[in-house]
């Protein structure tokens, strides 16, 4: 079977709330339905992702049998923003071997690498391929550090194998440029982040909690069309928890295009955009 997406994300411009600069929206208004903010297409139980995202190290390949029995889930969802968090494993007697215990006390084994074959990805600056190994994919040759040019079309073919073929078409965009280098959170009052806006695509902020090496434990994802703000409720910022001992916050803002391939195992998501690396202040 071959499964085809030319879905882009595209979207009506988000409805904010008039008092934006600083300040939280109020409860007591609630604004159609057509105008409220679109919903993230991020996959948190995906079974795949092929990123494309220039910036430094955001050129992967990923697919595996089926979702991680762990995989975040959504704990609060404000305007333009959701916090994710994995969830706790449960208290398995006897203890778990190689799996994993879940919520609900039960053995998972851990989802193992799966391959949909070679996965080629054209309308770069230079063409790449995805070969699959044991462990995962590997690619062929180093990506340009600029991948790809505006309005480049962008076109990722899987071959298929334990998984089905698969194809997708995005279109590059332009370089994310914004006007912060850090991003601080407060409890009290929301944040508004400024960038040049290039009216396609979405900008995608993602403020991360995890061991190095180790599955994200926590996760704030906004994301927004692309017309030169977005805004983090306080609420919502004050609800991201602190790192422990050992973990450590990371922070990226993307202006990205996503594709959203369905596949019987679970979503594959493929991600072309202009990535950067931004400091996060928790307040």
């Amino acid at each position: 079977m071959f499964v085809r997406s030319d879905h882009r994300v595209r979207a009506l411009a988000p409805w904010l709330c008039a008092a934006l600069v600083l300040t939280a929206c109020g409860d007591d208004f609630t604004p159609p339905e057509d105008l409220a903010p679109k919903p993230s297409e991020y996959q948190p139980g995906r079974v795949g992702l092929v990123s494309l995202l220039s910036g430094g190290g955001g050129v992967e390949a990923s697919l595996y049998e089926r979702p991680d029995p762990l995989a975040p889930e959504v704990r609060v969802v404000e305007g333009e923003c959701t916090l994710y968090t994995r969830p706790d494993e449960g208290s398995c007697v006897p203890v778990c071997g190689p799996g994993v215990c879940t919520p609900a006390n039960q053995c998972v084994e851990v989802p193992r690498p799966a391959s949909a074959g070679v996965i080629t990805v054209t309308g770069l600056r230079q063409g790449l391929r995805f070969q699959p190994r044991p462990g995962g994919y590997e690619l062929d040759t180093p990506p340009p550090v600029e991948l790809f040019d505006p309005g480049a079309s962008i076109r990722v073919i899987a071959a298929g194998a334990d998984l089905p073929a698969f194809s997708a078409q995005l279109s590059g965009v332009p370089p994310l440029e914004v006007a912060f280098d850090t991003i601080t959170l407060r409890g009290d009052r929301a944040t508004r982040l400024i960038w040049t806006a290039a009216g396609v695509g979405r900008v995608s902020l993602e403020i991360s909690i995890a061991r190095p090496g180790a599955p994200l434990s926590a996760m704030l994802l906004c994301e927004a069309d692309d017309n030169g703000s977005l805004t983090i409720p306080a609420t919502i910022a004050g609800r991201l928890r602190a790192p422990l001992e050992g973990e450590a916050v990371r922070g990226t803002i993307a202006r990205l295009e996503r594709s959203v391939i369905t596949t019987a195992a679970g979503p594959i998501e493929i991600v072309a955009g202009s990535r950067l690396v931004v400091a996060v202040e928790q307040r």
